[in-house]
């Protein structure tokens, strides 16, 4: 898998190993990429609950340019909305090269799941 730096896969795996219960495909997606960005992370933690992500509880006024794109991609997984199009993440002026690749690498954890994420664990 692709990780940002450490600082993410330390998050991220943290989050995925530590649960006794099995998320959804499109909740470890969006979360793989919430916990890339450290601003955008401190603001996602009072929007998640029960293992959902209230979006509208998310505050994005002290988030950074790629933190709002991650925020953006992540809704769009998770809701399957349509707030970003192809042709904005191939712009290179947009999305970098290594935003890119995190995109793809949630893409693969939506298509799939655990067996991506390469996590065995019991699950409740």
């Amino acid at each position: 898998m692709f990780y940002k730096n450490n600082i993410h896969k330390k998050i991220y795996e943290e989050i995925v190993k530590e649960r006794p219960y099995k998320y959804p495909s499109r909740y470890l997606s969006a979360i793989y990429l919430l916990c890339a960005d450290k601003r955008l992370w401190c603001s996602v933690q009072n929007a998640i609950r029960n293992r959902n992500i209230n979006f509208e509880k998310i505050d994005i006024r002290k988030i950074s340019p790629f933190g709002y794109s991650l925020y953006k991609i992540a809704q769009d997984i998770y809701t399957e909305g349509t707030h970003i199009t192809l042709s904005d993440i191939c712009d290179t002026y947009l999305i970098s090269q290594k935003t890119f690749e995190m995109i793809i690498t949630a893409l693969r954890i939506n298509r799939d799941g655990y067996s991506f994420v390469g996590i065995q664990n019991l699950f409740n």
